[in-house]
Order: structure tokens, then C-alpha cells, then sequence
């Protein structure tokens, strides 16, 4: 629909995967991109592997060419590094898992509001 911030995932684990897209489809104004959908992602949220700065390097290089506006980035591992690198490459959010419901919704409402403001 048209105005939904539209959602691409890059997760390595079926279960955040699912997770994520459960809770996104019941967020109001949100939209979860398909793998093979072309269209432009208002957010990619990036679960962090075992090359985690190849990961970061890649999202950094799509933010920057314009592919997607706002990144959140999720991990097993909460480490003050990784947090740091993630946010130097221009991470809004850092999802700590397992994933907190409550949490993601706050942040996926942070994000909606972000869009709202920039567009006005």
C-alpha cells in the first residue's frame, strides 16, 4: 500500500526470520519485501553472521548508493564492538536477540515516525 515502509530482511536464521515477519505484519504501516522484490527497502534489517564486517561493509555500500534509508541491525552476540562498527556504518537500531517483541515494535514504531518526519 501506498505510505507503508517497505521492509527488506537479511537474516541467516529461519526463526529470527520468522519472527521478524510476524511482527512487522502486525504493525500497521509496515510491509515485508519479498527476496525477488526489486522495490527500493525504506528499512533492511541485517542479521549479523560470522563476517560481520563484510555484512556491515555491504549495508554500508547500499545505504550509501541510496538502496535503503534506515538500517537495523540483529545478533546472538551483544558485543559493545559489534554495536559500535554497526553504528558507525549507520545502524538507527540494534536488536538484541533472542528478539524482545515489545523491543522491535518500539523500534519499528521509531522508524515509522522517522519516515513520517522526513517526508513532511
Amino acid at each position: 500500500m501506498q505510505g507503508d515502509v517497505l521492509v527488506r530482511l537479511d537474516t541467516k536464521n529461519p526463526s529470527v526470520k520468522a519472527k521478524l515477519e510476524e511482527i512487522i505484519q502486525a504493525t500497521e504501516s509496515l510491509r515485508v519485501l519479498g527476496s525477488r522484490d526489486p522495490s527500493q527497502a525504506d528499512l533492511v534489517i541485517v542479521e549479523l553472521g560470522r563476517d560481520m564486517d563484510r555484512a556491515l561493509q555491504s549495508v554500508k555500500t547500499e545505504i550509501e548508493q541510496g538502496a535503503s534509508h534506515e538500517l537495523f541491525v540483529t545478533c546472538e552476540n551483544i558485543d559493545r564492538a559489534v554495536v559500535a562498527k554497526a553504528i558507525r556504518v549507520g545502524a538507527k537500531e540494534y536488536l538484541a536477540q533472542p528478539l524482545d517483541e515489545s523491543e522491535v515494535k518500539l523500534a519499528l514504531e521509531r522508524c515509522i515516525k522517522r519516515r513520517k518526519d522526513y517526508k513532511e
